[in-house]
C-alpha cells in the first residue's frame, strides 16, 4: 500500500496586536457629530483583512448620514496596503 504524506501539524502563532485604534475609532465615529471623523494611524504598524473590513463598515456608516472618515499619518505598509485593496480609492487617506 502507497504510504501517503501526514500533514504536520503546526499551531498558529500569536502576533501581538493592539486593536484599540479601531475600537476608539468606533466609538469616535458613533458618539460625534463631526462632519469628517479623522483618525490617526500613525501607530498602526500593520492592517489585517478584518480591521480592514471594520474600516470599511466605519465609512459606511457615516457615509449614510453624509459624514466622511479621513484617515492620517499613514505608514507606507499600511498605506500600501490600503492601495493595494482599493480601499484608498474609498476612504479619504492623506
Amino acid at each position: 500500500m502507497m504510504q501517503l504524506f501526514r500533514r504536520r501539524q503546526t499551531t498558529p502563532v500569536p502576533r501581538p496586536k493592539d486593536s484599540r485604534w479601531l475600537h476608539e475609532l468606533h466609538a469616535r465615529a458613533a458618539n460625534s457629530e463631526d462632519v469628517e471623523v479623522v483618525a490617526d494611524l500613525a501607530k498602526v504598524e500593520i492592517i489585517d483583512s478584518n480591521e480592514l473590513g471594520e474600516l470599511v463598515k466605519i465609512h459606511l456608516q457615516l457615509r449614510r448620514n453624509d459624514r466622511n472618515l479621513v484617515l492620517e499619518n499613514v505608514p507606507t505598509l499600511v498605506r500600501e496596503v490600503f492601495e493595494m485593496t482599493r480601499v484608498d480609492r474609498l476612504v479619504n487617506v492623506r
